[in-house]
């Protein structure tokens, strides 16, 4: 479980859900594992945008993953990350959601591009990509 004292985003997000499946277990629900969390949390409305992704999930998408994927240089620091497409991101050590949805300019995002080879996204057998090039965009 996440920690409640983060100070990104994405703590934030699990501190409200380690938070509401206490609350639950409060009320009477029983939470064992990560499938009784998540219908727990999204049958009575109180985190419906979680997804379960299952160990045969997982280890199918590993499966599939290139091997030879290189590292985004300077890593460490990337504090946000977007995305509109398949295998291209940009990143930057800055957080800012000054336009939200619509991405930004703000503080020079960096942007990378990983090679796609006919993946599927998980859960999502019909979502088939076509193969591109790799480089920097």
């Amino acid at each position: 479980m996440e920690a409640g004292h983060g100070k990104g985003a994405p703590d934030g997000i699990g501190a409200v859900i380690k938070r509401a499946a206490a609350g639950a277990m409060l009320h009477g629900a029983d939470i064992v594992n990560a499938v009784s969390m998540y219908d727990t949390l999204t049958k009575k409305g109180i985190a419906p945008h979680l997804f379960l992704i299952t160990d045969d999930q997982f280890e199918k998408q590993e499966k599939t993953a290139p091997n030879d994927l290189q590292a985004v240089n300077g890593n460490i620091k990337i504090h946000q990350i977007f995305t509109r497409e398949p295998g291209r991101f940009k990143f930057r050590d800055v957080s800012c959601f000054c336009s939200f949805p619509v991405d930004c300019d703000c503080f020079t995002p960096k942007h990378h591009m990983f090679p796609i080879n006919e993946q599927r996204a998980i859960g999502d057998p019909s979502d088939t990509v076509a193969s591109e090039d790799s480089g920097e965009a």
